[in-house]
């Protein structure tokens, strides 16, 4: 697969763009490794961290602070089309 634009004399955007369709990042890369280890280590500390201390507040919290951001999201992606259609 070409690297853009080093490898790609003479190739147009879409030959490149189609040379990467169903590329995957390699397995036997250590930094691909150590960030899934690292998603798996994450929730296991922070759950560590509330039995510990007994912070069982955070926990309604970060799902609050999740629903949130994630109405957000929804929201900007909708608002386009509501708008739109009062003009």
């Amino acid at each position: 697969m070409p690297s853009w634009p080093i490898d790609c004399v003479g190739v147009t955007a879409l030959q490149f763009w189609r040379s990467n369709i169903g590329a995957h990042p390699r397995y036997d890369d250590p930094v691909v490794w150590a960030r899934l280890r690292y998603m798996v280590k994450f929730p296991l500390e922070f759950g560590a961290y509330l039995v510990v201390n007994r912070a069982w507040w955070m926990l309604p919290l970060c799902f609050t602070i999740a629903a949130a951001t994630f109405l957000v999201v929804v929201g900007q992606a909708a608002a386009p089309i509501a708008l739109y259609s009062f003009f």
